[in-house]
């Protein structure tokens, strides 16, 4: 008779279901072995089990014996496969086997149910070598006592672009003549899988672009299964040189448990443990429910997988938020409504609505984990409450390692977030006769309502986008240049991820950057990547949002200062609706060039000043300990995304970032582009030649500049709460005449996306919190005269009760929290001949000892 098998793509196996193994304990202490006892989660004598652990996981057994004083259960082996050990028993704990219940499949008719499991996999040494790692996906406890995360219930683990062997026995074998295969998913053919039979084996080719999922093998007689074995297919970095994704030197990219997130100030960060868990098998199980809604054709393509899950963790699993706010109360749009522990006693079932500040995640299981238990409860939103950019990132590591792909977390210290692609970030400031330059605090109320109700300004994007060029009908459009870059910002740090596979071009090929974090649309979605690192360090606009990450890395800075008479509330308002952004020597905008360097002369406010990742190897002793002390665990990647990755050293002007030649953008996979969007833009780089004329952090057009600054000793290192504040400037007069300096200090408090605090908002207007420096005054103000030839250092200090903790936490500032930072701002103005500097340290606040 003619045998029949085929193989079915499917996302769930209801033939055979599994529960986990509960031991009854009993009122002495001691389980309870009563076999009256009716609970059908109780393991007994001749109970048939699926081992889940050691190097016979996925081998059926019998239980012989149950000992509440071992708690353990004796089980013997029956793999079926010749192997050493089988037909033998061995003691077993809870967690280690699960009992197998056999049940009709839903909705299958009578005849269609399995008779007889007549398939077994063949683990040998030749299986571990082509599947590596793949024995370690286990069923672990839930993290939650309440939470019933997926199992993999024995299935194996198997790597793509492999052989498999099967070995089929029982009734089966004597009529396995022949064998048709082909693979199904939502009853979609999927491509073929070769298949051979000689005797008893089964070998199945796994192709290297098969589809990463939940497989099942049927075996057919006469329309009837009479065997089935269920398994799961994963990427193959290791052994399988065909698979994009394969490379032999990343293991420490697929199969670490333990990373490093980076956090805090280019200068001043830590470096927190994550707990990434890639071989927890609910991990794998909830990656692969993701990729549900990505069409099947497109599961087996690397590109579109990773792309599809930057979206799908932000959306399905992590809700994002930022700034100030309770991160335990409330309901988001589109979210949940946060559950308090005291409520959660009264709906035990609503245990997955419960609320964290993101700063309490550690690792990724937890969080999977309440994600899959939002899933349950028929949540309509599923995205656990609350994520930032390290927690995002330390979760799709986890999911990238999970599926196999070489996945690390890579954090980005001064990480520019340009909003109109064009590889810069501007900055607003206000600009008094008296040389104080104020930064403007919410520079999204810098654009004119009329601006984007008016279609007078249509045509004249280029123009806005660069914030120069205007002429003819568009040079009434300058008030409408920050409506187009009014939310660019700089972030202390951003954590986004990298994954290594080939994209088809050599140029292209390798590590690619990845962001789960929500920041800007790409096609439509909250998506990013994957862009070619290579591609990036080049400076090549290229597919899946490459001019993002150039300008996250190499952003240009573009200054905009509108002069007004003073620093009135009602003068600024009266600028901005002018337009009125021309610098204090008549050049209109922001001197006719990008600076490719931090303006003010910070060595360490250089966007994409470092980038790392953590290196391959165990975490040192020192660094677990405390997280301040890991900088021997950091791996440097800034040599990969800049040309010139030196932050003391980028004066030349092939630094810059520059503007596109020819924006790329591309249709995302599977989907047809309808137009390719090019835009030529000649100027590279402006003014040149003035940029590297003077000092970087003068900002002047004077010929006359007699007068130098020291900031160097401005701001301590570390602003302790509770304690006095010493500022200082060093100014020496090397002229003949004499010179006043006009100071203004000012300090604001930011968020790590380079966000102001916001202290206090009424329904027209925001107020930033600011230190108080002088009294209650937020802005301290004074001159300097220095006679000729003389030096002279300036000095204040802020008194201990401005820095008074209630008095922070009354501005809405949580002074201990690590991802909050103090923004100083300072400028120096010589009034005989317009010199002009400004500097721009950061420091976050720490807690005495």
């Amino acid at each position: 008779m003619t045998l029949t098998m085929r193989i079915f793509m499917i996302s769930s196996l209801v033939a055979i279901s599994v529960v986990s193994i509960r031991f009854n304990d009993g009122s002495d202490g001691q389980l309870n072995l009563d076999n009256d006892v009716v609970d059908d989660d109780i393991l007994s004598v001749n109970d048939k089990v699926t081992i889940l652990a050691g190097k016979y996981a996925g081998c059926s057994g019998v239980v012989e014996k149950v000992s509440g004083r071992k708690n353990k259960v004796k089980v013997r082996r029956n793999c079926g496969d010749g192997r050493r050990g089988d037909g033998k028993s061995w003691w077993y704990k809870p967690g280690q086997v699960e009992e197998i219940i056999e049940d009709e499949a839903t909705g299958a008719k009578e005849e269609d149910a399995p008779q007889e499991q007549g398939i077994s996999l063949v683990v040998n040494a030749e299986f571990h070598r082509k599947h590596l790692l793949c024995d370690r996906y286990k069923d672990l406890p839930a993290i939650n006592p309440r939470a019933k995360p997926p199992v993999l219930g024995g299935r194996p683990v198997v790597r793509r672009g492999q052989e498999v062997l099967f070995k089929a026995h029982g009734d089966v074998v004597s009529s396995m003549t022949s064998a048709d295969v082909e693979v199904l998913g939502a009853k979609t053919p999927i491509g073929s899988i070769s298949a051979r039979i000689q005797g008893e084996e089964i070998y199945l080719n796994l192709p290297a672009l098969a589809p990463v999922g939940e497989y099942e093998l049927r075996l057919y007689k006469a329309k009837k299964i009479v065997a089935t074995f269920p398994f799961i297919v994963v990427f193959n970095p290791f052994t399988c040189s065909d698979c994009p994704e394969h490379s032999d030197e990343h293991e420490e990219y697929v199969a670490g448990d333990e990373g490093l997130l980076w956090q805090g100030l280019s200068d001043d960060h830590t470096a927190n443990i994550w707990h990434h868990e890639p071989f927890r098998a609910a991990n794998l199980l909830i990656s692969l429910a993701l990729l549900q809604h990505l069409p099947l054709e497109l599961r087996g393509d690397v590109v579109a997988v990773s792309r599809f899950l930057t979206n799908a963790v932000g959306e399905k699993v992590c809700y994002g938020k930022w700034g100030d706010g309770n991160y335990a109360t409330g309901k988001p749009a589109k979210g949940y409504r946060c559950k308090s522990k005291k409520s959660i006693k009264r709906q035990a079932d609503k245990w997955s609505h419960t609320c964290h500040d993101p700063l309490t995640w550690h690792g990724s299981s937890p969080l999977l984990e309440q994600h899959w238990g939002l899933v349950q409860s028929g949540a309509p939103g599923t995205a656990v409450q609350y994520c930032q950019c390290f927690v995002f990132s330390g979760v799709l590591t986890t999911i990238g390692r999970s599926l196999g792909l070489a996945t690390r977390s890579v954090t980005n210290f001064q990480s520019a977030h340009d909003v109109n692609s064009d590889r810069g970030v501007s900055k607003f400031f206000f600009s008094t006769p008296e040389g104080i330059w104020d930064p403007v605090d919410f520079p999204d109320e810098l654009c004119p309502d009329w601006c984007e109700k008016s279609k007078k300004c249509e045509g004249c994007e280029t123009a806005l986008r660069r914030g120069r060029g205007f002429s003819g009908k568009c040079k009434a459009c300058i008030p409408c240049v920050p409506c187009h870059s009014r939310d660019d910002s700089i972030w202390s740090f951003h954590v986004w991820n990298e994954m290594y596979f080939s994209r088809g071009k050599e140029t292209t090929n390798g590590w690619q950057t990845l962001d789960a974090t929500p920041q800007e649309l790409s096609n439509g979605k909250f998506q990013m990547g994957p862009a070619s690192v290579k591609e990036v360090q080049n400076g090549t606009s290229d597919c899946y949002d490459t001019d993002f990450v150039i300008g996250e890395v190499n952003g240009d800075i573009k200054l905009y200062v509108y002069n007004v008479p003073d620093l009135n509330e009602k003068t600024k308002i009266r600028a901005m609706d002018k337009g009125d952004f021309v610098l204090h020597n008549g050049d209109p905008l922001f001197l006719g060039f990008r600076w490719y360097t931090d303006p003010f002369g910070e060595t360490y406010n250089n966007v994409g000043f470092k980038i790392v990742t953590k290196k391959p190897g165990p975490i040192a002793r020192k660094c677990v300990k405390n997280p301040a002390k890991c900088q021997m665990e950091e791996l440097d990647l800034t040599p990969t995304y800049k040309q010139c990755p030196d932050a003391q050293d980028r004066q030349m002007p092939f630094c810059a970032a520059g503007y596109q030649i020819n924006k790329a953008t591309c249709a995302d996979p599977g989907k047809t582009m309808l137009s390719l969007l090019e835009q030529k833009e000649a100027n590279l780089l402006e003014d040149t030649a003035f940029r590297q004329a003077g000092k970087i952090h003068e900002l002047t057009g004077s010929h006359v500049k007699d007068v130098e600054a020291t900031f160097d000793d401005l701001v301590p290192k570390y602003v302790e709460i509770n304690h006095d504040l010493p500022l200082q400037i060093t100014f020496k007069n090397r002229g003949g005449e004499k010179r006043k300096v006009n100071i203004a200090i000012s300090a604001m408090g930011m968020d790590y996306r380079g966000l102001p605090v916001i202290h206090m908002e009424t329904r027209r207007k925001k107020y930033a919190m600011k230190l108080p420096i002088e009294g209650e005054q937020t802005l301290l103000q004074r001159s300097v005269v220095l006679e000729p030839y003389e030096s002279q250092t300036f000095q204040y200090v802020v008194p201990a009760e401005n820095l008074d903790e209630d008095l922070l936490e009354s501005l809405e500032v949580n002074a201990a929290q690590g991802n909050f930072f103090l923004q100083f701002h300072v400028s120096a103005h010589v009034e005989e001949t317009g010199q002009t500097f400004a500097r721009q340290p950061r420091r976050r606040l720490t807690e005495s000892d």
